[in-house]
């Protein structure tokens, strides 16, 4: 409901009269900010030639004897060039410093951290995303990552396993030439846990956290075996749904056979860690043991010491791409 209010002739014409009022006194305001505005900008080459043609046009008109009325400044004016300084040399490679330093793109130290825009103005350029691997390389990683350190600790560590393990293989040779049976699940299982590698997660290069070798790896050797909850293909489906929902980026999730997958999303050991790679160091092995089948990662190359552990996740092809980060020369772009 609205309320309609008659106002008076008189009323209304004093109304007019002052906005009339207000207006007038503002115009000269607003043209002389307008002006100022345009004289504290520093006109182009151009635009100083018209500015010189126009004055010495104005002048030429007025004669000497008149120039004290006919000339606002009272005198004659000459008009001196503003000299615009040239564009800043850009280097050839720019300068892509660490540790959160500016990046030197020109050649004058004191624009250390100006980027260059190609439309002269930021606000000028349009705004066009971003993809999710042009974010990904924008962000500056620790140079550390790519080269774990080892502690004393974990020197220390890595002698005590070796000799553990040459003892355990020792005693395995022992019970087979007693036993003479090679085939029984109790060598098998013990075999799994010999033979495993040491290693540590830390951070990685490709994305998040890896895997890396603490000792050298010779080729064709066991890795570690992938530890999860074994659980059936529906299933899965409906957990990586489910992670989805909450935010798990991340997939844990590594296929057996047609029925059965090992999910190590929660339940887990170090496996979980290795990142893909285009060019893996290692490769997925499935043994049957107990009657139950197992995934044993094993070593496709020789891994040096304090080399990330890698292997070639073959996700199926899909419309949704995933990029892939893993920097390698034969780089697929995808992981799907």
């Amino acid at each position: 409901m609205y309320i309609n209010l008659k106002i008076p002739i008189f009323l209304r014409y004093q109304f007019d009269c002052k906005d009339r009022k207000r207006s007038s006194n503002q115009e000269p305001t607003k043209k002389r900010r307008k002006l100022l505005e345009n004289i504290n900008s520093v006109p182009d080459l151009e635009d100083q030639w018209y500015l010189r043609a126009e004055l010495d046009n104005i002048q030429a008109a007025v004669d000497d004897d008149d120039i004290d009325e006919k000339l606002p400044w009272k005198r004659k004016l000459k008009f001196k060039e503003i000299i615009i300084p040239p564009e800043p040399l850009l280097r050839v490679n720019p300068i892509r410093s660490k540790r959160g330093l500016p990046d030197a793109f020109y050649e004058d130290p004191e624009l250390d951290g100006v980027i260059p825009v190609a439309q002269g103005c930021s606000r000028a350029r349009p705004y066009v995303k971003m993809t999710m691997k042009q974010k990904r390389s924008l962000v500056r990683r620790p140079e550390n990552e790519s080269n774990p350190t080892f502690s004393e600790r974990d020197e220390t560590a890595i002698r005590h396993q070796q000799m553990a393990s040459k003892d355990m293989r020792m005693l395995q040779r022992r019970l087979l030439t007693s036993l003479g049976d090679t085939n029984n699940d109790f060598f098998k299982i013990n075999m799994l846990k010999a033979r495993k590698k040491m290693i540590k997660f830390a951070r990685s290069r490709i994305h998040g956290y890896g895997l890396y070798a603490m000792e050298t790896i010779a080729q064709d050797e066991m890795i570690i075996e992938y530890i999860g909850q074994k659980i059936r293909s529906l299933v899965a489906d409906e957990r990586e749904k489910a992670y989805e929902r909450r935010g798990i980026g991340s997939s844990y999730l590594f296929r057996i056979d047609e029925h059965s997958v090992i999910d190590a999303t929660k339940r887990g050991n170090f496996a979980r860690f290795i990142n893909h790679s285009c060019q893996p160091n290692c490769y997925a092995k499935v043994l049957t043991i107990e009657g139950e089948k197992r995934i044993v990662i094993y070593s496709r190359s020789i891994i040096n010491k304090g080399e990330e552990i890698t292997y070639d996740y073959k996700f199926p092809i899909e419309d949704d791409k995933i990029d892939c980060l893993c920097g390698a020369k034969a780089c697929r772009g995808y992981l799907n």
